[in-house]
């Protein structure tokens, strides 16, 4: 088994056409296909797109403060 991984563009018309080289000559293949957009948003030194964190902080509702019980109150475990 070969794992080529390519990157190409696709037609105006939304075709992508691929000529892929392998070392099998004159067999049955079976080939799998996944197509996935490529991200070119620019990202920082860590790989994140730049703003994730200053978007994302602050996003999330503010929890309950939760009070610890005083350890007299909690019962052992057994």
């Amino acid at each position: 088994m070969e794992t080529v991984r390519l990157s190409a563009h696709t037609t105006a018309q939304g075709h992508l056409l691929l000529d892929v080289p392998t070392s099998l000559e004159d067999s049955d293949v079976e080939v799998t296909v996944t197509v996935q957009a490529v991200d070119t948003r620019p990202r920082d030194h860590l790989g994140w797109p730049i703003g994730f964190w200053e978007r994302f902080a602050g996003s999330m509702p503010d929890l309950a403060e939760v009070e610890d019980p005083p350890a007299e109150d909690v019962e052992p475990i057994r």
